[in-house]
């Protein structure tokens, strides 16, 4: 409750009245039983001792009473803070003292005679010795009893000749001010108007007006009206309502983050209503900015860090946009507005959704599900995006491009332009789809390309270029002495190669052995026997005589054994055969195992070329054939100088 001041004699006992109220505020408290260390004083702000005596139960309202002791002190802090389960709100009493040289007041009211040695200014009336009197006397109420002591001397005196109502008649009566409507125009303003001394007043009842300083207003429902309306049509700003936990700063901050849908001003250039930056009015969820610059002004007021950009809008920077995310929804969709950067500085701003072009300069910005048309970045990071014009890096540093793809149809490919003559920089592309060309490489440019391309151009000179993955082709125009590293990449060709032959020649060829097992096999074995009997003659000792005997043993075999172990190599490839055609599914989710058969490594092999697979933030992820769960993991890194993977591990 609001706090009361009294004023009472230094160092002389004291009974302070004082009244609680319930903890909603709204009624007194009357059935409190106060105990001692409920109340306690605190003297010219020093610490908090519990009050001597304990207050007591006047019926509606309680009194303490202070002893001499505790009112030796210029200022008193009163507080009365139920000390067990809290069942009243805080009171809070300021007490000034007075009539003593180390009180707040050292004037003693109590005495009844007072020596002044002079007045300046208008004088009712004046009792004790005066000095002298400098200035006018205004007007004098009521008779004057006597003046009592030597007068000096009255300077400036002007006799009251008109009526002394004269001047003051704006000053409401009592009726009036009652009668009176209150308006917003009409408050209070300490600042500016003049309240004119009271000397009477007769209508208070219930409670004491004195020490709040609201003597002046009569509680009546129009005041209260008023008082209502002042206090709910307030502005609020963090200037006025930025009190941790109270009603106000609340309400400020469902003004600022719940109007201020998903935590961003709102842009709308084509149907939006707002053309003002008034913080909790423009740029808000139902009211959206038709101005860019205006809603970014918005944000940056109200303390928001995006902006959301109405799907079909066409914004063209116009200013330094700093730290910002600006997006639009559904999430993860392109090109869904359009963004000319500007030639601004869009430094560690995020970017979503948007179709961009134009020169963008400042440090670390971030792209993702955008489109970019012919484009000027500074050192970024792309991620999810197509490229369709030339994108230029304009100052040195990293740009990073992950998991996007070309824009371009058919066999062409978008350009990525590293500079010219802006410094040495990194490239790091990663699960790139389709064509690539790459210009302007010069010394100390350093390269790295992982994904499966179409065509890899590279322009320029003296580069450093690391090729991984898989690519149509290679197209190498650099000039200098540049290092291009294809070791960790595959020919795409080489694979389909492969992938042909194990699909068609192998099975024919397998087909011919197995019809020949059973029908020309043996002929010829007994053709190459009679070629053998020719060259070594009949017992062959001219040129095998001391075999003679194995041979023997040979011809004999021919005839016998060999004929079945040849039927038992010809059911065996009846059932590689079987085993080859045999269709199966793809390897499980998990590590592939160190000792395999050769049937799974292919499997796995061809579950790596098939299947989906994304490169994010070093880790490659290989998904089952749905697209939809990472059966596999592999890191990676690259730092500079090593490209390092690791094995082979389990998703998801």
């Amino acid at each position: 409750m609001a706090q009361s001041v009294h004023l009472r004699k230094y160092g002389v006992q004291t009974t302070i009245d004082f009244e609680v109220y319930e903890i909603d505020g709204v009624d007194l408290r009357v059935d409190w039983v106060p105990a001692a260390a409920d109340c306690e004083v605190m003297k010219d702000e020093g610490a908090s001792t519990q009050c001597t005596n304990t207050a007591t139960d006047e019926g509606s309202t309680y009194s303490i009473v202070l002893t001499a002791t505790e009112m030796q002190a210029a200022r008193l802090v009163l507080k009365i803070v139920d000390a067990a389960t809290k069942a009243f709100l805080d009171k809070v009493v300021i007490i000034e003292t007075y009539g003593n040289a180390s009180a707040m007041h050292a004037f003693d009211l109590d005495t009844a005679d007072q020596v002044v040695a002079s007045v300046t200014g208008a004088v009712g009336s004046v009792t004790g010795a005066v000095g002298s009197v400098t200035g006018s006397v205004g007007s004098v109420t009521g008779a004057v009893g006597s003046v009592t002591g030597a007068v000096g001397s009255l300077t400036g005196h002007t006799n009251q000749t008109a009526d002394h109502t004269a001047g003051i008649a704006d000053i409401p009566t009592v009726a009036e001010f009652n009668a009176r409507t209150l308006v917003a125009a009409s408050y209070f303003d300490p600042a500016a108007d003049t309240v004119a001394t009271v000397t009477t007043l007769t209508n208070k009842t219930g409670f004491s007006l004195v020490s709040t300083g609201l003597d002046l207003v009569l509680v009546s429902s129009t005041f209260v009206a008023a008082l209502i309306a002042g206090v709910w049509d307030r502005v609020l700003s963090g200037a006025t309502h930025n009190i941790a936990t109270s009603a106000g700063r609340r309400l400020r901050q469902i003004q600022d983050f719940g109007i201020y849908d998903m935590g961003s001003a709102w842009v709308d250039t084509v149907g939006g209503t707002s053309t003002g930056t008034t913080d909790g009015e423009d740029a808000t969820v139902a009211n959206r900015s038709t101005v860019f610059a205006n809603a970014q002004t918005v944000a940056a007021s109200v303390g928001l860090d995006a902006i959301h950009i109405q799907n079909g809008n066409s914004i063209t920077l116009a200013a330094t946009i700093n730290g910002f995310n600006l997006w639009s929804g559904p999430p993860n969709q392109h090109g869904q507005w359009t963004l000319a950067l500007g030639t601004q500085d869009i430094g560690t701003s995020a970017f979503s959704g948007a179709t961009i072009s134009g020169v963008g300069t400042g440090t670390t910005p971030h792209f993702d599900h955008c489109d970019f048309n012919a484009t000027t970045v500074p050192p970024c990071t792309i991620e999810s995006s197509s490229i369709t014009g030339t994108l230029t890096l304009g100052s040195a540093g990293a740009l990073r491009i992950n998991n996007s793809w070309s824009g371009v149809a058919g066999a062409g490919s978008p350009v990525v332009d590293m500079g010219s003559g802006i410094g040495a920089s990194t490239l790091e592309v990663t699960n790139w789809r389709r064509g690539f060309t790459l210009n302007n490489l010069a010394a100390g440019d350093v390269v790295t390309l992982d994904g499966v391309f179409g065509t890899i151009t590279l322009n320029g000179a003296d580069a450093t270029v690391e090729i991984r993955g898989s690519y149509k082709a290679l197209v190498n125009n650099l000039t200098g002495s540049p290092t291009v590293n294809i070791a960790g990449a595959f020919l795409a060709a080489d694979v389909a190669a492969i992938l042909v032959d194990t699909g068609t020649t192998l099975p024919a060829t397998l087909s011919t052995i197995e019809t020949d097992t059973t029908t020309d096999i043996p002929a010829l074995i007994a053709t190459a026997q009679a070629d053998l009997d020719i060259i070594t003659g009949a017992d062959g000792v001219n040129l095998l005589s001391a075999t003679q005997a194995s041979i023997d043993a040979i011809e004999v075999d021919t005839g016998t054994t060999l004929d079945t172990k040849i039927n038992t190599i010809d059911t065996l490839i009846d059932q590689l055969i079987v085993e080859i055609d045999t269709a199966t599914g793809e390897p499980a989710q998990g590590a592939p195992g160190v000792s395999v058969k050769r049937g799974e490594k292919i499997d796995w092999l061809y579950k790596f070329l098939r299947n989906k697979a994304e490169t994010i933030a070093g880790t490659i992820s290989v998904y089952d054939d749905a697209g939809t769960t990472v059966d596999h993991k592999i890191t990676h890194s690259d730092d500079g100088t090593t490209y390092t993977k690791g094995e082979v591990v389990t998703g998801p």
